[in-house]
């Protein structure tokens, strides 16, 4: 072979490979970029929606409660009807929804009948969902908002939906967030340890979920799903509307369907004798207590009124005295003047 066709062999291939190796590295660019721009959006699933009748709120809240005002502006807002607090115990008989739930009220005129406790230890998503959806399939709920931190929001609808196995649906939304933005997340170093977390639990949770059983209600099981109202006194039912048209009447260490009610057509339909209830829950109230009665006017004392008298006695007597010994002084002042007369 001619030295020079070697050469020239040897030169092509060179050049086909800084080719490739070029091509390569631009896919890595571009497989790099589009991982930096669309990851962080990747992780986050939200679904439009106007109108549901239950939201959860799961743990997890920074100190800024951004899901509390999420919570609030739902109930204000109409969008949702009843809410539920989930919260893990913190102090030895205090538990984080005791905080969530005095925040709420605070914010505004929250009606405290709409919202609902759940207290729990679970230390993940997965045990949340656990924990949480037994209790609403009980209730008969059929669609449920949960409301978490935007970039975990594709792996708790995951989680929850396979367990629940249909019913009930959960839909997530994305929330602001001031510590991640998926579209700049790569900027800050706490964002990217959201990113690194988050994409490592969604991973995790895919392997977890093929060896899952789905989480139905455990028979005889009393879940701890406890009605706000019950929690705290709350404001004055006056000018309300009264309880039973909001929700359904709970009863005591049980779970019954409290699903919201529209007060629209349907609530015509409600018989006379819950209106007969209803009536007496609203016109019963507490026993006034009795008026203060005016202190009677303490009897005279008889002594006193003696006094009087024989006071006034003595000074009329001491009158007659004075009148006398007058009348007798100017007696003898005229006998010494006429005896004087008689002299001269």
């Amino acid at each position: 072979m001619d030295p020079e066709t070697g050469r020239q062999k040897r030169r092509k291939i060179r050049r086909r490979s800084v080719i490739v190796a070029a091509i390569i590295l631009v896919l890595a660019l571009i497989f790099s970029y589009i991982s930096i721009r669309f990851s962080g959006t990747m992780l986050i699933e939200d679904e439009p929606f106007t109108h549901v009748k239950w939201a959860v709120i799961l743990e997890g809240q920074t100190p800024d409660l951004e899901r509390n005002d999420y919570a609030v502006k739902l109930l204000m807002e109409n969008k949702a009807d009843t809410i539920i607090l989930m919260g893990r115990r913190v102090f030895r008989n205090r538990n984080n929804v005791d905080f969530y739930l005095d925040d709420m009220l605070k914010q505004g005129d929250i009606d405290i009948r709409r919202i609902y406790l759940f207290r729990h230890d679970d230390n993940s998503s997965l045990e949340e969902a656990y924990s949480i959806i037994p209790a609403l399939k009980l209730k008969g709920v059929d669609t449920v908002l949960l409301v978490t931190r935007g970039a975990s929001t594709k792996r708790v609808s995951a989680i929850f939906n396979k367990l629940a196995g249909g019913k009930p649906v959960f839909i997530t939304t994305d929330l602001e967030d001031a510590t991640f933005n998926p579209r700049t997340w790569i900027h800050t170093r706490e964002a990217r340890k959201i990113w690194f977390k988050e994409w490592a639990s969604f991973l995790v949770s895919k392997v977890e979920l093929l060896f899952a059983n789905p989480a139905n209600p455990v028979p005889g099981k009393v879940y701890p799903l406890e009605w706000a109202g019950a929690h705290k006194s709350g404001k004055s039912d006056e000018g309300m509307t009264p309880i039973d048209a909001v929700v359904a009447p709970i009863v005591s260490d049980t779970i019954v369907d409290t699903t919201v009610v529209e007060l629209s057509s349907s609530s015509k339909a409600v018989s006379s004798s819950s209106k007969a209830e209803v009536k007496k829950v609203v016109i019963k109230k507490p026993a006034a207590k009795p008026a203060l009665k005016a202190a009677p006017n303490p009897a005279p004392n008889p002594e006193k009124k003696v006094e009087k008298k024989v006071d006034k006695s003595d000074k009329k007597s001491d009158k007659k005295a004075e009148k006398s010994t007058d009348k007798n002084a100017d007696k003898h002042a005229k006998k010494k003047d006429a005896h004087a007369s008689g002299e001269n």
